[in-house]
This record gives C-alpha cells, structure tokens and sequence, in this order.
C-alpha cells in the first residue's frame, strides 16, 4: 500500500493517483478524485481511518453512502446509481461543497469506523482463470479459503457465468443460467486450458474481521457504495451475487487473517486441494504480518501433505504487497494503467513448506482486461 499517510497532503496526493490509474475507467470519479485533491481539509478525513485504511476509495465509498440514503443530495445528480448522469456538466466541486455541508458528521463516522470492503465479484473470472491452470492433473475436491472475504461472493466462483474475451473471440464457462455473469478482456498472451474444468468445490470458507451479511440492509448498503457509482453493470453484478450468496452462505470466520488460518482448516477435509484465496486484502496486513502468513501457511502446508491433501494460494494484490512473489519489472514507459494494475499469482508449497510462486498476469484491479505475463519477462 506504499508509506503511511500521515497528513493531508499525502491524502490529496493519493487522491490524484486514483484519478491517473482509473480516469479511463471512471472518468467522474477522477474528477471528484481531483476536486478532493484540491481541497486539503477533505482528503484530510482519511486521516480519521485506521492507519491501513487511509484510501482515497474509503471516502469516495463514504461519499456514495450518503448519496444512497439522501438521494436528494447536491452530488446526487451525477450518480448513476441514483438515477443520476456521470457526464453531466455544472460544478462537481460546488456539489461536493455542498454534500460534505450536510452530511459532514455521517461521512466522518463512516470513515472513522468502516473498512473498505469491496467484494468485487468480477475478480472471480481471475480465480477461474488461476484455477484452470493450477487444477491441471489434480481431481481432488477443493476447498477454498478466502482471506478478507468481506460477504463471501468471491467464494462462489463456480457458480457463475464468467465469459473471458480475445479480442471478440470468446470463451465461457460456468452455469449458463448464472444470473451472475462476469466478463473479462485478455490483451495479451496464451492462457493454455483457460476453460478447462475445475474440481467440485466442497468447502467454501472466508476470514474477515468484520463479516458483511448479504441479508444485512445496512451491510448490502455499504458494499454497493463501495462500488463505484457510474458502473451499473458492476452494480447489477454485485446485485446478483449478493442474491445468490443469502441463497447459499459460506462459512466465514471473524477475525484476524493469520490468527484463523488454523480454524479454517479445520473445517476442510482430508485428502483436499486447498486454495488460499487474497484479492487486495494482503496490503492492508503490515508488514511483519505478511511475514507471518508466509509462515504460518508453510507449516499449514505440511498439514495438509499429512491428510493428503495440497496447498496453493492463488492472489490478486498490489505490486509488491506478497513477499513470496517476485514482481516482473515494467517497462520504463509503461502507462498508469499498468503501474497501478492487479498482479495474479499462484503459489503452491512443498511437502517442506518451500514456495514456488509465479505471477500469471497484471489485471485492472476490477478486472475488466487482464494482460499475461510470460515469466522471466517484462511487462
């Protein structure tokens, strides 16, 4: 996650980073990103989260909260989500003004008190894909173990409809009556078996430390302000996933990330093969804490060798968030896009304890294109 934020100017510089990464994406937002960037005192409500929750999408998902429950708001006008236009022209920066007036207090205590808890159900297609490729040759059952699992729609990855494009070539796989469907663009390289089939799922298991509860008004309501707000369709993905998850929860833990490992595995079966899933949940472990998940998932390896079973992890994190994995480089030009994606990994352990990890692809950090990387080489 980079430095500590530790004053305002930082905020406001983490709020023009956004802007640069994700303009192309969300061309609103960047725009509001840059108006918070202009004024010190507002990106200086980060400052009222938890060190690991300084992030300039905590206070624009406190922002779109409060739209959500006062759809009457001066912002509210260029929020799609509400029935707004995110092209519309008029002084987004006076609207703000005029959105922080009435609802200072309420955004304050959201960012005081709430996580950043985006359950981007899109990642799936990137667990699909790591899938394919880690599954080849093993038909146990897998069980999957999320870490940061916030309401456990990314535990459904087999049950949805994920489409993967090359190019207007594509390639689907899943339920084809899923009403939860997902789509991704490939840019570059061979995915060999992309769609090849994956073993039955036969637990499914997350670890937060504060479970949203897709029943919960209040939990749904924050993570759809979460979502960025001129997305629709990541709206009615969300949605639906929410609606599938109420019909069939997994199993998830309260509590530290690497202090429930253990009892998450004791609610999987013998002879298994386990999948430690992680999508953008590592950065906000510090980093001795990373350290010890590294450890403590080496020794749980050797757990599972006991019951015949095998461990792998597959994770969708920032750059150089997982100490296991080795970051390709990128080219001197590369654009923002590319500086601020995803990296994909899949890491398996030895009976030892010993990785063995590789970056499979750079991905948009809601994957709306993933670029494969071949290993050894720049990207």
């Amino acid at each position: 996650m980079g430095r500590a934020m530790t004053d305002s100017s930082q905020a406001a510089e983490s709020f023009v980073t956004l802007a640069d990464a994700e303009e192309s994406q969300v061309p609103m937002y960047a725009r509001l990103c840059r108006a918070i960037a202009d004024r010190p005192e507002v990106a200086g409500l980060l400052l009222e989260a938890p060190v690991a929750q300084r992030l300039p999408v905590l206070l624009l998902a406190a922002l779109h909260e409060a739209v959500l429950l006062d759809p009457d708001s001066a912002l509210a006008p260029w929020y799609p989500s509400v029935g707004g236009d995110a092209g519309l022209s008029g002084d987004l920066g006076a609207a703000l003004d005029a959105t922080l007036r009435d609802h200072w207090e309420r955004i304050r205590t959201t960012v005081a008190s709430r996580q950043v808890q985006t359950n981007e159900v899109n990642r799936c297609v990137a667990w699909r894909a790591g899938l394919a490729l880690m599954c080849r040759g093993d038909d146990r059952q897998l069980a999957l173990v999320e870490l940061g699992s916030s309401a456990g729609l990314n535990l459904g990855v087999d049950r949805y409809l994920i489409s993967f494009d090359s190019g207007g070539d594509v390639e689907a796989v899943g339920p084809a009556d899923s009403p939860v469907r997902l789509r991704t663009s490939l840019r570059t390289g061979s995915w060999p078996a992309l769609t090849a089939p994956i073993p039955p799922v036969a637990e499914r298991i997350g670890i937060d430390l504060s479970p949203l509860d897709p029943t919960d008004s209040d939990d749904t309501r924050w993570l759809t302000a979460c979502v960025w707000p001129e997305q629709l369709l990541r709206l009615e993905r969300l949605k639906a996933a929410l609606d599938a998850t109420a019909a069939a929860p997994p199993h998830v833990l309260r509590g530290d990330l690497v202090d429930r490992l253990d009892d998450a595995f004791d609610l999987v079966g013998d002879d298994r093969h386990v999948v430690v899933l992680s999508s953008w949940a590592l950065g906000y472990l510090p980093r001795d804490r990373r350290a010890s998940l590294q450890r403590r998932l080496a020794l749980l390896a050797g757990r599972c060798a006991d019951r015949g079973s095998r461990l792998t992890v597959l994770t969708l994190e920032a750059d150089h968030v997982v100490p296991w994995t080795p970051t390709p480089a990128l080219r001197s030009d590369a654009p923002p896009e590319l500086r601020h994606a995803s990296l994909l990994a899949s890491t398996g352990f030895d009976h030892r304890g010993r990785t063995e990890s590789t970056a499979l692809a750079r991905c948009q950090a809601h994957l709306a294109w993933m670029e494969r990387l071949d290993p050894g080489t720049d990207a």
